[in-house]
């Protein structure tokens, strides 16, 4: 049976959310390495899969009625205003408060959260520097990219 791609759609809610929990969780690096449970992240996973689903920018792949492959994307707009201090991040910053007054409920969930923060917050300073004049740039964003365990190797990604 072919695989067959679509684009997500709020109706995918489910599917990709069973996806996340029992697939990706396990596959992600980060996620495998924190030991995360469902429980631990079924909230952030939760805001990940709706960010994903605010335009018409996520993919999935399907092979007959089998979720085999996602891609759940989103447009960010990223404010590139200099006004504020350029905060320096070393490697040994504490980031014990940020993750126990996060917005999730778990500290693994606000694990992610922080490190993503920080992430997109160097991200954020790169852009500042090529888009001088702009005040916002707009981003194509790849929050998620999973394959099923049986279909790794089967370039459903590319």
């Amino acid at each position: 049976m072919p695989i067959t791609y679509r684009l997500a759609s709020v109706e995918d809610r489910d599917v990709i959310m069973e996806f996340l929990l029992h697939y990706f969780r396990v596959q992600e690096p980060i996620t495998h390495s924190l030991g995360a449970t469902v429980e631990d992240i079924k909230e952030f996973y939760s805001d990940l899969r709706d960010n994903g689903l605010k335009g018409p920018y996520s993919t999935l792949a399907f092979q007959g009625q089998k979720l085999v492959g996602i891609c759940l994307n989103a447009i960010q707009e990223i404010s590139t205003n200099r006004s504020k201090p350029k905060k320096e991040t070393r490697l040994e910053d504490d980031y014990a408060e940020a993750i126990a007054t996060g917005p999730y409920e778990t500290p693994n969930a606000n694990r992610l959260a922080v490190f993503i923060d920080v992430v997109e917050e160097g991200l954020c300073e790169e852009l500042a520097l090529y888009e001088e004049l702009a005040t916002s740039v707009r981003v194509f964003k790849i929050d998620v990219l999973g394959v099923h365990p049986e279909y790794v190797g089967r370039k459903i990604e590319k």
